[in-house]
């Protein structure tokens, strides 16, 4: 993959087009690997729940909403939210079997593709969200990352090599190319998840650039069911973190 964009030709177009924000959803979950919420009627409630929350937040920040939902499931997941449900195809069994990772990159792109004919091929600002999950104070975010001249604005851990995938943002010719190459590059069992590819992808060949401020998480990790915005010490663990993986950095490496 080549860097085909560079974030300064898109500055005078970038405050003029439109905005997105994309939730992904699966309502029945197809993919492989181990997952902590997989009863459809859990899911469903909530992607109802962090909805509500969008709903608000695209409003506030000028930005039309549509959810991606692959599971046959999109009728339900529009009468039970009132939101605008574009309707995608499963991934198939090759893509399933690589795991969550490649089913989301195969959600968003055939999503991508939907908006791009909505655009008349026009390009778009994409905030792509985990649909089951919400960002406090997320218009603020969405507001700010349109400001940005980057290709990609998310959340980065260089130690880690890892892209955060939940919350993020993008043109929309650049996240259809990234979504395009992680389909077929992640691989939930050999431990190439959808972080580690995006990070690869865009870490030497695209400009990203961070939040203006860390974005909250609020909702439940479907992969290990752990709550997200609850309590004081996970908030302080999730605002140190990028500090102390610095700290570490510095430790193990002898740099002063």
């Amino acid at each position: 993959m080549t860097a085909t964009m560079a974030g300064t030709d898109r500055v005078p177009l970038r405050r003029s087009t439109r905005a997105y924000v994309v939730l992904t959803a699966t309502v029945q979950p197809h993919a492989a690997g181990p997952l902590a919420i997989a009863d459809p009627a859990t899911r469903l409630a909530q992607y109802t729940e962090a909805a509500a929350h969008w709903r608000d937040a695209a409003a506030r920040s000028d930005a039309t909403l549509v959810v991606l939902e692959n599971s046959g499931a999109a009728h339900d997941l529009g009468r039970a939210t009132g939101l605008d449900v574009i309707a995608c195809p499963p991934p198939s069994a090759e893509v399933a079997a690589r795991g969550k990772g490649a089913c989301e990159a195969d959600l968003l792109r055939h999503g991508l593709r939907d908006i791009a004919e909505r655009e008349l091929g026009a390009p778009a600002w994409i905030v792509k969200a985990t649909g089951r999950l919400w960002v406090t104070r997320a218009e603020m975010q969405i507001r700010r990352s349109r400001l940005s001249t980057a290709d990609v604005v998310a959340e980065v851990d260089h130690a880690r090599k890892w892209l955060d995938s939940r919350f993020f943002a993008a043109d929309s010719r650049v996240l259809a190319e990234l979504c395009g190459a992680a389909v077929d590059r992640c691989d939930d069992d050999a431990g190439t998840y959808l972080e580690r590819v995006l990070y690869d992808l865009t870490h030497e060949a695209m400009v990203v650039e961070r939040f203006a401020s860390r974005p909250f998480l609020n909702g439940v990790s479907g992969s290990i069911g752990v709550p997200y915005g609850k309590g004081a010490l996970r908030r302080l663990l999730r605002i140190a973190g990028p500090h102390l993986s610095l700290v570490h950095r510095r430790l193990t490496s002898g740099v002063s």
